[in-house]
């Protein structure tokens, strides 16, 4: 065997662990994205509710609600009304909402759920 036949293997080989590292980062970037999409939105809709909740004392839990359903529209989550629970006590004065829903993520040859549950409490 030269020289020259074995550089030609060497590189074969690089070229096969290359394509195969570039196809693994790829797969880890699609999932990362689909699965790490929905932590973020997730992630997004509890700050949604922290701002909300910060004026609880000025605002009828109507009004509340009313906010946070226009921001799951917006991120286009599976909640409905039925999902968010709001409790009001006055002592001490509080108010509590939790969500819970299902989401689904579409990975390659299959769907994954992912159940999240979010519960936010302010004293006001």
């Amino acid at each position: 065997m030269t020289a020259l036949s074995r550089a030609r293997g060497r590189s074969g080989t690089v070229k096969a662990l290359l394509l195969l590292w570039l196809v693994a980062l790829a797969a880890i970037g699609y999932y990362g994205m689909e699965i790490g999409g929905v932590y973020w939105r997730r992630y997004k809709l509890e700050e949604t509710m922290v701002q909300q909740l910060s004026f609880a004392g000025q605002l009828t839990d109507e009004a509340i609600h009313q906010q946070v359903l226009k921001e799951v529209h917006a991120m286009g989550l599976p909640i409905t009304d039925g999902n968010i629970q709001f409790v009001r006590t006055d002592n001490p004065r509080t108010l509590r909402v939790s969500i819970s829903y299902v989401e689904t993520a579409n990975l390659l040859f299959t769907q994954k759920q992912f159940p999240m549950s979010i519960q936010v409490q302010r004293a006001f």
